[in-house]
């Protein structure tokens, strides 16, 4: 995803929801912690924090719908995004 948004082509605004009715970005499964990437991205970080600061630094506009309850990488996604939008009624951070 952050190298189409990176690319000469890319899209001017990138609106995220989460599939999952519950979670923005469902939880992270430690029974397959040993299947996370660890080689270092471009920008010489590891996969998750160089996929998050590409997103912030990024010049497409970046917009999420929160309608359920972010925490952890969820919450962090959202950090790097340029706007925000969530739901009063369903809407909690962590």
């Amino acid at each position: 995803m952050i190298e189409q948004m990176e690319a000469d082509n890319a899209p001017n605004v990138v609106v995220s929801e989460s599939a999952d009715p519950e979670f923005f970005i469902a939880h992270y499964d430690m029974s397959r912690a040993a299947e996370t990437p660890v080689t270092p991205g471009p920008n010489g970080l590891p996969p998750w924090v160089d996929f998050t600061t590409r997103m912030a630094a990024c010049s497409v506009i970046t917009i999420a719908s929160v309608r359920d309850r972010a925490r952890g990488v969820g919450n962090e996604f959202l950090l790097a995004c340029d706007m925000r939008f969530a739901s009063l009624e369903r809407a909690v951070f962590g």
